[in-house]
């Protein structure tokens, strides 16, 4: 029977990089850890898990459960990017956070992502065509600030009809790479 790994809040998350002083948001570090994932750069648990915390001290103060949802969330990443029904889902703050921080969590998710594939060492040379265009459109979602929203209702609207677009541009942009880079990048 195989063990059912469970699911990571985002609540949860966001408390485990404050509490542990991860130096990353919660969205941040599920960015990075599915650009790690989709580039094929699987270390064991443990050995990420020194490299997220740099310094021996941090591994030491986080607390068991904390190191169980980063656990769990790191060996879900790789389950949920391979979904046959392509049910991928970023890990990001639900509706009832303000937009802004909604649309600074995708900026921050983002720049995870990007970290995470170039630490895995994904160059410039291997991503090509259309794979290269979506790269470039990630970078520039990276640099969305919440706090540039204006105050009224028109703007708002405009503000939650751009976050869905761009979460799901960004999940199938995820997908895309996913397709396209796994087998790019080991058959060079």
């Amino acid at each position: 029977m195989k063990e059912t790994i469970p699911p990571v809040d985002y609540d949860e998350l966001v408390a485990t990089c404050d509490l542990a002083q991860l130096g990353v948001t919660g969205a941040e570090l599920h960015g990075q850890i599915v650009g790690e994932h989709l580039a094929r750069q699987i270390r064991p648990f443990d050995q990420w898990l020194a490299t997220l915390c740099k310094e021996a001290e941090l591994i030491d103060s986080l607390q068991e459960e904390d190191q169980q949802l980063l656990k769990n969330l790191y060996q879900q990443t790789p389950i949920e990017l391979n979904r046959i029904d392509l049910g991928f889902q970023l890990l990001l703050p639900d509706d009832d956070y303000p937009i802004e921080q909604r649309l600074n969590a995708i900026a921050q998710w983002t720049q995870g992502f990007l970290a995470g594939l170039a630490s895995a060492g994904v160059q410039d040379k291997q991503i090509q065509g259309e794979v290269k265009e979506t790269i470039a459109d990630l970078i520039q979602i990276a640099q969305v600030d919440g706090g540039e929203i204006g105050s009224d209702e028109e703007a708002g609207k405009e503000a939650e009809r751009d976050y869905a677009e761009i979460v799901e541009y960004v999940r199938m942009a995820v997908l895309l790479l996913h397709a396209e880079l796994t087998g790019a990048i080991h058959n060079d």
